[in-house]
């Protein structure tokens, strides 16, 4: 097993506060003594430093632009390295590879073929808009209901349902990626409203942990729309909301009334 000395980590440190390059899915992997890795997507990474609170075992500290830390002491890290994935081509086959770059800059999208099980009832709390292609701009978001059903673990696909305020979308099949406890499912469907038909790429990410799923966050992108009024986001452009306090706990379905069903699976198109 390889050793690192407090240099070569220091070293990684100033490369590392110096800015990674802007490739999508690079990021910081830490190898621990004990054989683990953990890795922080380049979309969640904001800096590392050295903390020496403890004198006698110094940590690491990786802070996260969502504001947690990974605290790693001396004694339990062996090594640090940037690395650099792909997208899974199950994604790339349906959205263009440079939306996804861009979207990743502003959260984790996991690759993987062993995504944990997911299956329930969510509530993204305080549902925020954290960034926006287009400037489009809202506050005051409808909480959003997240249902999973009928997960498939050998064709890796899952039943995906979602409700705010007083519209539900259609049931709509969805791919799961990941690995660990890290999760993201995408599709790309049909949608409409008065005037305009759409096609609509829709990604959630995040990691399943006992309470819920912590760093919750859901992108859409317009893929392709006949749109003769202008009422609906251009193409190429994208939206990412986030869960506010972190986790999307699990929470009750039914305890949502339905007023009417919406075509597509997002509410938030329009300009």
């Amino acid at each position: 097993m390889k050793t690192i000395s407090i240099i070569r980590i220091a070293c990684i440190a100033l490369l590392l506060m110096a800015g990674l390059p802007s490739a999508q899915a690079q990021g910081i992997r830490v190898h621990y003594k004990n054989g683990n890795t953990v890795d922080v997507p380049a979309s969640l990474f904001d800096h590392m430093s050295p903390s020496d609170i403890d004198q006698a075992n110094p940590a690491y500290i990786i802070y996260k632009t969502d504001g947690t830390r990974l605290k790693v002491t001396k004694d339990e890290l062996d090594y640090v390295e940037t690395y650099e994935g792909e997208f899974d081509q199950r994604i790339t086959q349906q959205i263009p590879k440079e939306y996804l770059e861009k979207i990743a800059s502003h959260m984790p999208i996991y690759a993987g073929n062993t995504p944990p099980a997911i299956e329930g009832t969510f509530c993204m709390n305080n549902y925020t808009l954290v960034f926006a292609s287009d400037g489009f701009s809202k506050t005051g978001l409808a909480d959003l209901f997240i249902q999973f059903s009928e997960q498939n673990t050998s064709k890796n696909t899952i039943m995906y349902q979602d409700k705010q305020s007083s519209q539900a979308s259609e049931k709509t099949e969805m791919i799961v990626m990941g690995q660990g406890n890290n999760l993201t499912v995408f599709a790309v469907v049909p949608g409409s409203n008065k005037t305009a038909t759409y096609k609509m790429a829709t990604i959630i990410s995040g990691t399943m942990t006992d309470g819920g799923i912590k760093d919750c966050y859901q992108a859409i992108l317009m893929v392709e729309k006949n749109d003769p009024d202008n009422k609906v986001m251009d193409v190429g452009t994208y939206r990412i909301f986030k869960d506010g306090d972190g986790l999307a706990a699990p929470a009750s379905w039914s305890s949502r009334s339905t007023v009417r069903q919406r075509s597509g699976v997002s509410a938030n198109v329009a300009k």
